[in-house]
Parts: structure tokens; sequence; C-alpha cells
């Protein structure tokens, strides 16, 4: 493995971006293949649920801990790969419960949007495509048996928010943030990417929102994991209330739209808890900075 880690480091920016590129497709024709392979025994919902799981695995996982072990200097670091602060992972949950409301009055004006007469083809269009993809979300969601709402975790929340959180906040925000040496436009890039990949333009602002999100809990906890755990907290919350709790969905995705004060409120302690999340993370870079001083070493 030694003789692969970090093989294409000494490579320039572009071919670098361009060996990167090559190693998502191929990664994407090996676990399409596979399956596919899936479908010849399996064509029911399961089944798709499993070639989701795998193609999701193999882009977004094996493809970007490819990338990162192959093209980068140090994938641990550039992946953040360390073990967060508890403190740090607990005001983030709780940063991700708190802000619901607010997402949700976030979504209900997103899916308000129109478009002018001239671009009604488009409209028809988007909206087509995202009725689609919300009968396929509910088709994956309503199952009655514990196996299928653990295939379900696995499925919408377990590989999700480990290879998106891996791609898009581990490989691609911290790559422009190192480039750019500018933590908020690597942050609202890769929010913008996270949001526009998954092709749900009613949902994309609330969606580009919580990829912004996960973007500032990276930075100030400096760990992937807890963009991840707070990820899964998302989506796990979502498939949960799907098995145990049907007749509650509705409810939980209206919290917030109806009352404006509840999502001000939301908003609002929400923001409080950023707020202490990044004094606590300059104390944390001030007391490094000054611990590694000369005076400090003597």
């Amino acid at each position: 493995m030694n003789m692969i880690k970090g093989m294409y480091t000494l490579n320039n920016k572009w071919t670098k971006f361009f060996i990167c590129v090559m190693h998502y497709v191929i990664c994407m024709f090996v676990f399409n293949a596979l399956g596919l392979l899936v479908t010849k025994f399996d064509q029911s919902i399961v089944g798709l649920k499993w070639v989701q799981i795998l193609a999701s695995s193999g882009i977004f996982i094996v493809g970007t801990l490819i990338n990162a072990y192959t093209v980068f200097k140090d994938w641990k670091q550039l992946l953040s790969v360390r073990k967060p602060q508890v403190w740090f992972l607990l005001m983030a949950l709780f940063g991700v419960l708190t802000c619901t409301p607010f997402v949700n009055y976030i979504t209900q004006l997103n899916e308000m949007m129109q478009l002018p007469d001239w671009m009604k083809p488009i409209e028809d269009w988007m909206r087509a495509k995202e009725d689609h993809n919300m009968k396929l979300t509910q088709d994956f969601l309503i199952v009655d048996t514990f196996g299928g709402f653990l295939l379900n975790l696995l499925a919408m929340a377990v590989v999700p928010a480990i290879g998106e959180e891996l791609l898009f906040r581990g490989l691609i925000q911290k790559t422009i943030q190192n480039h750019t040496r500018n933590i908020h436009l690597a942050i609202w890039s890769s929010a913008i990417l996270f949001s526009a990949i998954h092709l749900q333009f009613y949902g994309f602002f609330p969606r580009m929102i919580m990829g912004a999100i996960f973007g500032y809990f990276l930075v100030w906890s400096q760990s992937i994991f807890v963009p991840i755990i707070c990820h899964f907290l998302n989506n796990a919350t979502i498939v949960t209330v799907y098995y145990l709790m049907p007749d509650k969905v509705e409810e939980m995705e209206n919290l917030g739209t109806q009352d404006l004060s509840l999502s001000i409120i939301s908003l609002l302690l929400f923001l409080g808890i950023c707020y202490h999340m990044r004094k606590k993370w300059k104390y944390d870079r001030q007391t490094q900075q000054s611990d590694s001083t000369p005076e400090s070493k003597q």
C-alpha cells in the first residue's frame, strides 16, 4: 500500500484533477456493473436499494478514499480523519435538531418557486423530475419490517452520510480551502455542488444550507466525523419516523412552516450554537499557536 500512497502528489493540479475524475469514472463503471448484476436477480424495490448502496459506496466512499490516498500527500489530514471533541459533537447534533424548523420553512419557500412564463417548459421538466424523485423516495422509505428499516438506514442514512461528507466536505471543501485560503468560499462552493448533484430543484436551497452547516461544523470541529454523524442523524430521523410513526411524517415536515415565529426562534437558537462553536474553535487555535511558539517550548 505504501507504494501507491501519494503516488500522484508531485503532479500539477490539473493532472491531479484529471486523475481524480478518472478514478471516479472507473469506480462508477465498476460499481454500477455490480448493481446491474443485482438487478438480474432482484428487480424489486429492495434490489434497487442495493443498487443505490453499491453505486453510492463505490463513487462517494471508495472513489474518494482512492483519490485522497493516491493524489494527496496526507489523506488523513486532507479528510480531517481525527477523533472529534465530544463538546463539538454534542453542540453540532443539538444544532442540527435546533435548525429543523428554519430549514423546513426554507424548504416551503423553495417549493413555491416559480419561473417566468418563457421558462415554463423548463419548469414543467423540473416539476416532473421532482415528482418522480419524491415518489421514488417515498417508495424507498415506506417499509413495514425491521429488516426493511435497517436496509433503509444503510441505503439512506449510513452510506450517504459517510460518502457525501467524505467527498463534499472532506475532499472538495478542503481542496478549495487549501487553494484559495478562503474558508467561506470553500464551504459554500462545496455546499452548492452538494445540493446540485441531487438534481432536486425544489429542495435546492435547504439542502445547500444543510451542506454549508456541515461545512462549518467540519471547520470548527476539525473532524470529518462530526458532519458525518450530523448528516446521519438528519437522514436517520426521517427514515425512523417513516417506519415507527408514518402518520407523523407530514407533521414533522411541516414543523416551522406554519409558524414564522417558530422558524425565527429556531434560527436564533442555531446561530447562538454556531457562535459558541466558532468561539471555542478560535480559542483552541490560539491555544495551539501559543503552545507552538519558541517561548512556550523553553
